[in-house]
């Protein structure tokens, strides 16, 4: 015969099936709430009369990103950057890809992002910043967040003084 019932996980985690016949099966996996990664296992258990038998499946949580943004010169966040997070591995229907920008910390974090290798290129800069043109690219693993920081340089400035010859004074209506 065949027993193929499906259960769901309760608030502790586990589901318990009773008054099972006997015999060996194979427990699957069939799905898991979004944050987390299908493990794509499937485990043999033999059940034996008047026993408790236990199978344990291990899920880790989608990777996370973070993405941070810095001043070259003075370590400070650049608040207004925004990034294209594509993934380069895996099948082409199920790629990942979105845009992001930073917040006032500087910062970008992405969770519940595949697990593969992405490339994040810097693609608008506020107008004071120079665009940083090259990419990095950065491997997620399961459970894990990992963090890629660009550092960037801010334009500079020019401050033009006119000033009297004999007194120092400002002149004001000078044209450069």
């Amino acid at each position: 015969g065949s027993y193929s019932p499906s259960v769901t996980t309760g608030t502790d985690g586990s589901a318990t099936l009773s008054a099972i016949p006997a015999g060996v099966y194979v427990v699957r996996e069939e799905s898991v709430p979004e944050t987390y990664i299908v493990t794509n296992t499937e485990q043999t258990v033999a059940l034996r009369p008047g026993k408790t038998s236990e199978v344990t499946f291990v899920d880790y949580e989608k990777p996370g990103l973070e993405i941070v943004k810095k001043n070259i010169a003075t370590g400070e966040p650049i608040e207004g950057v925004t990034y294209r997070i594509e993934q380069i591995d895996g099948s082409f229907s199920t790629s990942y890809s979105t845009t992001a920008t930073t917040d006032n910390h500087g910062r970008i974090f992405l969770d519940s992002v595949p697990v593969g290798t992405f490339k994040v290129t810097e693609i608008n800069v506020p107008n004071h910043v120079i665009l940083c043109p090259i990419p990095q690219e950065v491997a997620l693993k399961p459970g894990e967040t990992s963090t890629v920081t660009f550092f960037n340089a801010l334009k500079p400035s020019l401050e033009i003084r006119k000033v009297d010859s004999v007194t120092g004074d400002p002149v004001k209506g000078a044209k450069f």
